[in-house]
């Protein structure tokens, strides 16, 4: 699971294009959020790799109203996607705040801190 806002899009889209290129089996999931629609970019292109890879999702919100996308927090969309018993490995890339608070709560959620890698930026 690759969650990301921002611009730390940037180096999890990288990790998402290079495992499937090493031909990846696992599931590679993409969860891009945003404070308002114009924080999401690259939308078409990951929509098109996820219509072309069997095992790769692309998922997006943002915090603000919006007609093109879900409104919901990042956090709160990130936990839809961690059941238990959870074996998800997790990336993180995004303002430290919001690292932090991503990192908390999949721990919480049950994912092992040592599968919970992360880059945070100021």
């Amino acid at each position: 699971l690759l969650v990301v806002t921002g611009t730390g899009l940037a180096p999890l889209r990288a990790i998402a294009k290079a495992a499937l290129k090493a031909k990846h089996k696992g599931k590679i999931t993409l969860l891009h959020g945003g404070l308002d629609d114009q924080d999401l970019y690259y939308v078409s292109e990951l929509q098109a790799l996820a219509l072309k890879e069997d095992n790769f999702y692309y998922d997006n919100c943002v915090l603000n109203e919006s007609i093109l996308f879900e409104q919901i927090t990042v956090d709160n969309k990130m936990q839809q996607y961690l059941q238990a018993p959870n074996t998800a490995r997790l990336y993180i890339c995004g303002p430290a705040d919001t690292a932090s608070k991503l990192k908390l709560k999949a721990f919480l959620k049950g994912v092992p801190s040592s599968a919970i890698l992360s880059d945070s930026f100021l």
